[in-house]
């Protein structure tokens, strides 16, 4: 790999882990341009984690496959998805100065289609930077009759851990601030959802829980189970004390 795939790599634990560089290698986004086609990762890197995905896939089946991203997958911030016309136009900017996925918006187009047109199958994002802690569960659609059964049976997740010391409270996420559901929040005024739909006509929605707004850290345990796998996230305070605590299928 090169150097223009920035810090992503693969872990000893060759099919089970990735981590995303989506900071050094993302494309800047100047006044003017169609923030709509500015990648968060580097063709390089997007190139590795591609392949990897789809090896993956192919070597361990329903496995988990976790992915670290310093940057969320979801949820949306709420600010970002509002001020959208009904083409999806960005209208006042805010995409620019969003700094997780959603602010890319091609990137976050490409990972859907990633994942549908390959089947993949229980995908775990692991993302920081909102300094609050939720989970998100995806849920995934096509436009294509017959691919979208497959789509609707896939699982993936996005868990969001908040830092351990976070005082500042102007840098730190508000649940309000935050779409908690594509199909039922108050996006666009409240009557129309914030669906992800890519060129391809496939859909991202998701339903965010297990959140809390309090520094600390997240354990997660998997289990494999009789009828596949089991994740568990488990949201603790600064001091150990339990705040959250869920248990997903995979």
């Amino acid at each position: 790999m090169d150097n223009s795939a920035g810090f992503s790599h693969r872990f000893v634990l060759r099919r089970f882990l990735f981590q995303l560089d989506t900071r050094t290698t993302r494309q800047s986004r100047p006044a003017g341009s169609d923030p709509r086609q500015h990648r968060i990762v580097s063709d390089a890197q997007w190139h590795e984690f591609r392949k990897w995905l789809i090896e993956a896939q192919s070597e361990t089946g329903d496995r988990p496959k976790f992915v670290l991203s310093g940057s969320v997958i979801a949820p949306f911030h709420r600010e970002t998805s509002r001020y959208r016309d009904s083409s999806g136009r960005d209208m006042y900017h805010y995409t620019r100065r969003d700094d997780s996925w959603q602010g890319y918006q091609k990137s976050l187009e490409d990972l859907v289609d990633l994942i549908v047109e390959n089947g993949i199958q229980n995908v775990v994002f692991l993302c920081g930077d909102y300094h609050a802690s939720m989970t998100t569960t995806l849920e995934f659609g096509s436009g294509d009759p017959a691919e979208n059964h497959k789509a609707r049976s896939l699982r993936a997740y996005c868990v969001v851990a908040s830092g351990l010391y976070s005082p500042l409270p102007f840098a730190n996420t508000r649940l309000d601030e935050l779409v908690h559901d594509t199909r039922g929040d108050t996006v666009y005024g409240g009557d129309r959802r914030y669906t992800v739909r890519t060129c391809a006509g496939r859909t991202l929605d998701y339903k965010m829980d297990n959140a809390t707004e309090k520094s600390g850290f997240t354990i997660l345990d998997v289990e494999k189970t009789g009828q596949g796998w089991r994740l568990t996230v488990d949201v603790r305070d600064t001091n150990g004390a339990q705040v959250k605590i869920n248990t997903y299928p995979l």
